[in-house]
């Protein structure tokens, strides 16, 4: 990442995928359980080449990672077989 030249409009918003959070009428932010389950997964397909940056979350002291901290694991693969195999 270092060879890149990243600038302030070059950071996008974060996409959270997992978190289950929402802002009330009047401002509050409320971090909730997540809604999702071991095993969940999300699938992508790039159509460019791309950077990505990832976080698990790794903060225990609100419920925006459940329970407790949990693994991550992400892959990157060049066929669908190789998808549906994880």
């Amino acid at each position: 990442m270092g060879s890149r030249e990243w600038g302030k409009r070059a950071v996008p918003q974060p996409f959270n995928l997992f978190m289950n959070t929402f802002v009330e009428p009047d401002g509050t932010l409320v971090i909730q359980d997540p809604l999702s389950k071991k095993g969940d997964k999300v699938v992508m397909n790039a159509l460019m080449d791309l950077t990505v940056v990832l976080s698990a979350c790794p903060m225990d002291l609100n419920p925006v990672g459940g329970k407790g901290i949990t693994d991550l694991e992400i892959g990157v693969a060049d066929t669908e077989e190789e998808i549906l195999r994880h």
